[in-house]
């Protein structure tokens, strides 16, 4: 299996300005990360990335939902809920079942889910 950690930083070392937002990533990369989404079997994000994206420009969004890719929300929230074209995991475990090639963006939330189950395999 193959893994790719992603993340988007600003020079100074921030993923996100104070308020939650990306507004600091130029638009170019994102015309970049959705040509590069569909050559993976998976992207995995975390329900604070997904709550970021649908508040995306309704035109980002279409562009980003329309990408063939499965969209995996992975958070140990039990009461999350997504809309339909994403699929809604609890389990780090359970997101390899969905292809060899996937394609993990990294914040703290995911990064605290992968290292919890990881410390649960160690007891």
């Amino acid at each position: 299996m193959s893994v790719t950690l992603y993340n988007a930083v600003s020079q100074d070392g921030f993923i996100a300005t104070p308020d939650g937002k990306e507004d600091f990533i130029p638009d170019e990369c994102w015309d970049f990360f959705i040509q590069l989404l569909p050559k993976y079997d998976a992207y995995v994000i975390s329900s604070k990335t997904y709550d970021a994206i649908q508040a995306y420009t309704p035109e980002l969004l279409a562009t980003f939902e329309s990408t063939p890719i499965q969209k995996i929300v992975l958070t140990q929230d039990k009461n999350f809920e997504v809309k339909p074209g994403y699929l809604l995991l609890h389990s780090p475990r359970d997101v390899t079942k969905f292809g060899e090639n996937i394609y993990i963006d990294v914040c703290e939330e995911s990064i605290s889910a992968l290292s919890l189950r990881r410390d649960e395999r160690r007891q």
